[in-house]
């Protein structure tokens, strides 16, 4: 079984490094070491894996142990053994992979579980990652934190700045939609259950909240 958990309870962060080392025990120490540094994350009692995305690039995903425990004897009190652990946006980001081509960059935005989760992929691997408890009393700040993410991310790039942005939102977001569009200029994409036909998958006949869609694709087995 995959174990999905909200986002909020991991700290996902790129890591830039020099050289990355051949031999993973050296690389989780190094990696250890410049999360405490530079993310300010105390890494004692804490479960750490990571990808590595071009020669210089890793990106992280930290838990505390005792959070992780928390699930998992959740799952085993229910028969249920989690072989994999992942986080909603990125199960999602799997499931709707064909969403984010390599040609263009594209900015991707999650608002579930009371979190906020911002990616921008460039040339098909994610160039920045926000994860942060969401306000729900402020819109405004919600808007300027994505505005803002976008004007700091675009700094140094050659690639233009994105153009589209994916949102998964388990409440209506009209407004931030308007004003992504006519503010921003981004064009917004809200995947559903209609879109997640190209996995295998049957849309339900009853309405379902678009947070369910992690557990699809956790139930689907993306890596």
């Amino acid at each position: 079984m995959v174990l999905v958990l909200p986002d909020v309870c991991v700290r996902a962060t790129l890591v830039t490094l020099d050289v990355i080392p051949g031999r993973a025990s050296e690389l989780e120490r190094l990696l250890r070491w410049r999360l405490e540094r530079e993310a300010f994350f105390p890494m004692t009692g804490t479960r750490l894996t990571w990808q590595v995305l071009d020669p210089r690039t890793v990106l992280t995903v930290a838990i505390r142990e005792t959070v992780i425990k928390q699930y998992e004897e959740v799952c085993e009190a229910v028969g249920l053994l989690a072989v994999e652990v992942d986080t909603a946006t990125f199960r999602l980001c799997n499931l709707f992979s064909n969403l984010v081509p390599a040609a263009e960059p594209v900015a991707w935005l999650s608002l579930l579980d009371d979190g906020f989760t911002l990616i921008i992929f460039r040339a098909g691997r994610p160039a920045l990652v926000r994860t942060k408890a969401r306000t729900h009393a402020d819109p405004e700040g919600l808007f300027q934190d994505i505005a803002n993410s976008l004007t700091i991310n675009g700094e140094g790039h050659t690639q233009p700045a994105p153009r589209r942005l994916i949102l998964f939102a388990e409440e209506p977001a009209s407004e931030l939609v308007r004003r992504l569009n006519s503010d921003l200029g981004l064009e917004v994409i809200q995947p559903g259950w209609n879109e997640v036909k190209h996995a295998g998958w049957s849309p339900p006949d009853s309405a379902h909240q678009v947070s369910i869609l992690a557990a699809v694709a956790g139930l689907r087995g993306a890596a």
